[in-house]
């Protein structure tokens, strides 16, 4: 399948990369410009249809990263002797009409309204699935004994439906918050202590940063997990049998019989004190899920180090090639072009790729370059390339994620998100100096950008890693750029207006693809592998002992 679009592909470089060398001179750095502008060009189009993983502009997307490879003179380092990595995945998509959340209340039964109310979760292990059972609060159902933080501790949920509020209380520290509070680990806690179901209450907090709307949208949409040799879904949690989420007006439904209302539940579990409370009623809960099981690759190869000892140790740059494909029509569009996300990363990965191939000293470390597939579905390409490694994944000594290069407004300054827990961060701000250019404070630590892209797959294998991103501070006095990221966000973000049509300021990616660049050669010629900062979060909880 991805062979013959290689054809077409060939000829769309070429094409692309003549015009844009006509525009664009050639610059000083090792960064070409005109390059990363028609690899941006190229994947932002309407061709590729929005690059959704498992879709014919997926594949072309794929066919095109590899020829890039190819071209460069790397070698494959995919299955096989290929650039291709296959990643098994399971998509599965809710059917509204199969969907329902009923509260049995005595003999009193009230429905609640699929989208108004709620919205279900895709089972990956059934297709149908039904349950009955009571239900119990358990506060933010999260488990962190090593924190002093257990909502479970003293919770008998066995059987039962916990329901539980999105996020972490602000006792715990910053980073523990930001893991726990995913959805994953609140499905394990659930699932270890003999839950049958989970509803998550949407709290207000969360609808600040992602509407109530579009988080229906997107549990509409199609949701994918990567497959196991034995075709079982990974994380599909089988001993849940429903999981949902339903908004202040669904949970103020739910908690009408309870000790506390939602907004008093939610204030007395933010002390950080495990609540757990019989909500005195039975949910019932149905859901309908259209399986397909699909196979969609990563992209990888490899450029071997130089010296005898630490060629056997790599670097890993990774950015994920798909995006969210076709949609609902919003003014008429209905491709998803992903141009910022992450079109725009992809072309530093490629310009990164081919720099370091034309280096004529080539780094001591060897060096990996990882195109993932299905990001947008919950980092699946990721987490199967560290769970199926093509290199031994212990061997992996940095990762340098490159997500979201945001060219909206001019800037010159960095943030390196990851920075504070690894040597990585250091590092950093001395290559980012060079360029005369500084590495500032995390913009957004509310958002967990840290735990929401490809680098935190690596990181879960104890790998240290950095998401290179631009500065939120603009160049341009008369614009704001925190509220043009924001507005960026709000109108632009997984929309179809995320296409070539918008502002760009080329330079900017320019430049994030220099930092990315220049810190790769440093990681890989430093005599020491990159460390966790003594007491981190991250290196306590996954470091390599």
């Amino acid at each position: 399948m991805i062979a013959r679009p290689a054809l077409l592909v060939t000829s769309m470089i070429l094409a692309l990369s003549g015009l844009a060398t006509a525009q664009e001179a050639q610059p000083k750095s090792d960064i070409h410009p005109a390059a990363f502008r028609a690899h941006v060009e190229f994947l932002g189009s309407d061709l590729l249809e929005g690059r959704e993983a498992g879709t014919r502009g997926y594949a072309l997307a794929a066919a095109y990263v590899a020829a890039q490879f190819k071209a460069y003179g790397l070698e494959p380092a995919g299955d096989g002797d290929s650039f291709f990595q296959s990643v098994p995945l399971r998509s599965a998509r809710i059917d509204p009409d199969g969907a329902a959340l009923t509260i049995v209340r005595r003999d009193q039964r009230t429905e609640l309204t699929f989208g108004d109310d709620f919205v279900p979760t895709a089972d990956f292990s059934r297709t149908s699935s039904s349950v009955e059972a009571d239900a119990v609060f358990v506060g933010y159902g999260i488990s962190a004994p090593a924190f002093g933080h257990d909502d479970y501790a003293k919770a008998d949920v066995d059987g039962r439906i916990v329901v539980v509020l999105a996020g972490g209380p602000e006792t715990l520290p910053t980073n523990a918050r930001a893991h726990y509070s995913s959805g994953s680990e609140k499905a394990t806690a659930a699932a270890a202590n003999g839950a049958v179901g989970v509803l998550v209450v949407f709290t207000p907090e969360l609808a600040q940063r992602f509407p109530w709307e579009a988080f229906v949208r997107s549990r509409q949409g199609t949701r994918m997990q990567w497959l196991d040799p034995q075709g079982t879904p990974h994380n599909a949690f089988p001993g849940l049998q429903f999981g949902a989420a339903v908004n202040m007006v669904g949970a103020n439904k739910v908690f009408a019989s309870a000790p506390m209302s939602p907004e008093e539940a939610i204030e007395a579990a933010q002390t950080g004190r495990p609540i757990f409370f019989d909500l005195g009623i039975t949910l019932a809960a149905q859901v309908e899920t259209h399986h397909e099981d699909i196979v969609s690759p990563n992209i990888v190869a490899r450029l071997n180090g130089s010296d005898p000892t630490l060629a056997d140790e790599f670097v890993a740059y990774t950015a994920h090639v798909d995006h969210i494909g076709i949609s609902t029509p919003v003014d008429a569009d209905s491709i998803n072009n992903g141009v910022f996300d992450n079109a725009a990363g992809v072309a530093a990965l490629l310009e990164v790729a081919r720099a370091f191939s034309d280096r004529p000293q080539k780094p001591k470390r060897s060096i990996l370059f990882i195109g993932t597939a299905a990001e947008e579905k919950g980092l699946l390409g990721a987490d199967y390339f560290v769970h199926h490694p093509t290199v031994p994944i212990d061997r992996v000594v940095a990762n340098i994620n490159m997500d979201g290069n945001i060219m909206a407004f001019p800037s010159k300054d960095f943030h390196a998100i990851g920075s504070p827990h690894s040597s990585l961060g250091d590092l950093v701000i001395d290559v980012a100096r060079e360029m005369d250019a500084e590495v500032l404070p995390d913009p957004m630590p509310e958002q967990n950008f840290f735990v929401r892209s490809d680098q935190y797959a690596f990181v879960k294998k104890g790998v240290p890693a950095l998401a290179i991103v631009n500065a939120f501070e603009s160049t341009d006095p008369s614009i704001d750029g925190r509220q043009a990221v924001l507005e960026w966000i709000g109108t632009r973000y997984h929309r179809p207006s995320d296409d070539l049509s918008q502002p760009i300021h080329w330079n900017v990616g320019v430049a994030f693809t220099e930092l990315s660049y220049r810190t790769g050669v440093r990681i890989a010629n430093e005599p020491q592998q990159p460390t966790w900062n003594e007491g981190d979060f991250f290196g306590e909880q996954f470091g390599r002992r």
